[in-house]
């Protein structure tokens, strides 16, 4: 029992929105919340933390150790899983249906007073596996929705098609949507009941009021899951598509969630990031862009299930002891469930290696980062022809740091420091030829997006792309000026001057020392009316 007394944090009432665009990091017959220690009833597909296991403490303290997360918000360790979806072929055999990735919105609804973050532990599970037709009760508080609306289903294809709470379009030129309503109302005391009493929904699930018995509100949590039906081969006349429930109808999807937020972090982003009617985007949190990772695909990659055993490819049957069950009664424990004697014989379960987090760090525009007094300024473009600092330059292909890149400018007086290509620093008294710094988000997912040579936690720059920080306690060298005057000669300006086509012809001298004196003697010994210098 947790009292809500003991939280750290109670929030008032905020309209918190952001979205975290998550990529695949577990898939097999993993659930710790419902089935912890041993293979599932089915398979999952998994997003977020990458130490989530057949393992994973029930109070999921351990996903707060995961090396990294699956999601962009390097914060948010939790965990989110979903059936697998396969295609049933004709013949019996089954191929498991490609995953697009995720999306997990965290959107400010509801009219509640107070909000508080997910407690430490904390565990949910929305929708019935058992399912196999939509049930028109229960009903949320004040009778306003079925509870069974809490699952739905989005063909994407042109002209746009309606959401449907079973899985009845599959033809999907741009991929099929399956989607969950989290609940967002809590009673302020259990982290977890097998019978999902510790929530409820809102009274219109994705908006509305709580009930009395569950004051207490989160920020409402919306799942996209993307499937891309038209990528199985070889599809036949009299096939089908299969959750992993052994569920052709679709009523049976069905989402768990286990907390492994930064407290810290999530308490601020509930407070602060109060995005009204914009779209999301992570740049308008302050709380979240230190953490903010586009690129996880690379920087936390999927990794194997615990469970020996083969989920993909063709399958001759479900993983499991799966009967398929096609409604509309709900299946019963004897089709979804293997005999304790099978449990007991396998499959083998892996050990979860231990992990700690890795540190990854992000700059955030116009804050302090690095060595003391430097400011990062953002992402900017930069190329050979047109480069936004024109000072001294150096590259380290092991060794680039933000912060050695800095000491060196700040060392040679420049108070621009730049990073780029992993490994190249570049400084300069002032920025030239118009650096243009688009939104952050952009800048990480197309642009400045290499890890430094140095430090894999965080990135410098890009191809063509540069991140640019200051240091305006330096000040900017002096910008020499020629000699107004030289013994008999006056200064006419600066021209352009081509090998092929020389301002001045007649005599010429180079040597390591020339300057404007030694130049006006020289051509005053030949009796040159003019004289110029160039190249140094």
């Amino acid at each position: 029992m947790l009292s809500v007394l003991v939280l750290s944090i109670l929030l008032q009432r905020a309209s918190a929105f952001w979205r975290m665009p998550c990529t695949e990091m577990l898939l097999g017959r993993v659930d710790p919340v419902v089935q912890p220690g041993v293979a599932s009833a089915h398979v999952h597909t998994v997003v977020g933390g990458n130490s989530m296991s057949n393992y994973s403490e029930k109070d999921g303290l351990s996903l707060s150790n995961s090396a990294c997360t699956s999601c962009v918000i390097q914060a948010d360790k939790s965990a989110y899983w979903t059936p697998a979806l396969y295609y049933e072929y004709p013949n019996g055999t089954f191929m498991m249906v490609p995953h697009g990735g995720s999306i997990v919105y965290y959107l400010g609804r509801g009219n509640n007073a107070t909000r508080v973050p997910f407690p430490p532990g904390f565990r949910m599970v929305v929708g019935s596996a058992a399912a196999r037709s939509f049930a028109q009760t229960p009903l949320t508080y004040m009778n306003q929705r079925p509870i069974a609306e809490q699952v739905s289903w989005l063909c994407i294809a042109d002209p746009s098609q309606p959401e449907t709470y079973g899985l009845n379009q599959t033809d999907c030129p741009y991929g099929l949507r399956s989607q969950i309503q989290f609940p967002t109302c809590w009673n302020g005391i259990d982290l977890y009941k097998s019978d999902q009493s510790h929530v409820a929904h809102l009274s219109g699930i994705d908006s509305g009021d709580c009930p009395p018995t569950h004051p207490y509100q989160f920020a409402h949590v919306f799942q996209e899951i993307y499937h891309q039906p038209n990528d199985v081969p070889d599809q036949q006349p009299g096939g089908r598509f299969v959750l992993s429930t052994g569920d052709p109808t679709g009523y049976s999807l069905h989402a768990d969630f286990m907390n492994g937020w930064d407290q810290d972090v999530l308490a601020c982003a509930v407070e602060n990031c109060a995005l009204g009617e914009q779209d999301g985007d992570l740049q308008d949190c302050p709380c979240l862009l230190p953490s903010y990772n586009p690129n996880t695909a690379q920087f936390c990659p999927m990794r194997p299930s615990q469970v020996v055993e083969t989920v993909t490819g063709l399958l001759p049957k479900l993983p499991g002891c799966i009967n398929i069950v096609n409604g509309p009664a709900a299946a019963q424990p004897a089709d979804m469930n293997c005999p304790p004697s099978v449990v007991a014989a396998g499959p083998q379960l892996l050990p979860t290696p231990d992990t700690s987090p890795v540190y990854f760090d992000m700059p955030v525009v116009n804050q302090p980062y690095g060595l003391p007094n430097w400011t990062y300024l953002g992402c900017s473009n930069d190329t050979n022809n047109d480069r936004a600092l024109q000072g001294y330059s150096f590259s380290n292909g092991t060794g680039m740091t933000i912060q050695t890149c800095q000491a060196y400018c700040q060392a040679n007086f420049f108070r621009y420091a730049g990073v780029e290509f992993a490994d190249e620093c570049y400084c300069g008294g002032a920025l030239l030829n118009n650096p243009v710094f688009g939104p952050l988000s952009t800048q990480r997912e197309n642009q400045c997006s290499l890890p430094c040579s140095g430090n894999g936690s965080t990135y410098c720059g890009g191809g063509g792309r540069i991140d640019i920080y200051i240091n305006p306690t330096i000040e900017a060298l002096p910008v020499p000026s020629p000699k107004q005057q030289v013994g008999s000669y006056s200064y006419k300006g600066c021209y352009i001057d081509f090998g092929g086509a020389r301002a001045l012809r007649d005599y010429s001298v180079a040597n390591g020392s020339i300057g404007p004196d030694v130049c006006a003697g020289f051509c005053q010994q030949h009796g040159s009316r003019y004289f110029g210098v160039e190249f140094g």
